[in-house]
């Protein structure tokens, strides 16, 4: 899938943002981004604005990817959560995995972020489909 893509990029950077930003494009992607780095913007972010995909660096001044994906499970949220960082090593990314991302692609290996992307969003879609069967099922009980 390219074109559209809406992109909630958790990222206290501008020049990381820009990378990831470029990079989407280069893969055939028109990204929709902002940029936020602190809780209170992201969550402004998640209450007014629709998101195909987060991204999100892992450690942050003001942040955390601990904190972002909290933030996104207690408003029971089902966006894809992709950590994008490049100063953690791969069990601390498995680690943000099993507390909750979708994905990680470490930021000095962006070739990997389109496959990704394509990878959670068709997942996530899965997941969508499976929710309204099982909604339906039960409505129908």
């Amino acid at each position: 899938m390219t074109g559209l893509l809406r992109v909630l990029i958790v990222d206290d950077s501008d020049n990381d943002a820009s990378l990831i930003i470029r990079k989407l494009h280069d893969e055939g992607y028109d990204p929709k981004a902002e940029r936020v780095d602190t809780a209170e913007a992201m969550k402004r972010a998640l209450e007014h604005g629709e998101w195909d995909i987060i991204l999100c660096d892992y450690k942050m001044p003001l942040f955390s990817v601990h904190a972002a994906l909290k933030l996104v499970q207690e408003m029971k949220m089902d966006i894809p959560f992709i950590l994008v960082s490049g100063e953690i090593g791969e069990d601390t990314a498995m680690a943000a995995v099993k507390s909750g991302a979708h994905n990680y692609v470490m930021k000095g290996d962006l070739c990997k972020l389109a496959v990704t992307i394509k990878k959670e969003l068709n997942e996530a879609q899965k997941r969508r489909k499976k929710k309204i069967k099982a909604e339906t099922l039960k409505e129908n009980d």
